[in-house]
């Protein structure tokens, strides 16, 4: 009995801890709906961008982001496991990288990594870190791309739809 007992309560912290870790690896920001751009308030948009409305909706655990224009989708939408590991697809028409994403801070951030290598062979890295407001109506996409010692970024802003 004695022997039950002792290993009853390691057990039960282990899984408390495994409980408390899924939590908070969990998402605690509104990022689903419906996201217009504001580009008044964004910098650095490119042209294929103005004009293209976001939709983003979670699966269990994967998150999709589909393009709009005037509220119709433009191609299909772009899917992430949200567990953090490294996915190989296709990102662009013809052109292959690994993708993750992962939210941080407590659930309050969402990372997302591309990788990619251009027809030159030289590797791209784009790190795009998603922040809701508090009060969840608008959504900030800091896009930081890395390219052959240099980098660029790119902050896009996001109004939620009504």
């Amino acid at each position: 009995m004695r022997l039950v007992t002792r290993l009853g309560a390691p057990a039960a912290v282990v899984l408390c801890a495994f409980a408390a870790a899924a939590v908070a690896a969990g998402p605690s920001m509104p990022i689903q709906g419906e996201w217009k751009l504001e580009e008044r308030a964004s910098r650095n948009v490119p042209d294929t961008m103005k004009g293209i409305d976001l939709k983003i909706t979670i699966k269990g655990n994967e998150l999709f982001t589909q393009r709009l224009f005037e509220g119709a989708p433009v191609g299909e939408p772009l899917a992430v496991s949200l567990d953090g590991q490294p996915v190989e697809k296709e990102l662009a028409k013809g052109q292959r990288g690994t993708i993750q994403a992962s939210f941080k801070a407590g659930g309050k951030m969402l990372e997302q990594v591309v990788k990619m290598k251009q027809a030159n062979l030289i590797p791209i890295v784009q790190t795009t870190l998603v922040s809701i407001s508090e009060d969840g109506k608008v959504m900030t996409r800091v896009q930081t791309t890395a390219q052959a010692g240099s980098s660029s970024e790119r902050i896009l802003v996001y109004r939620r739809k009504e």
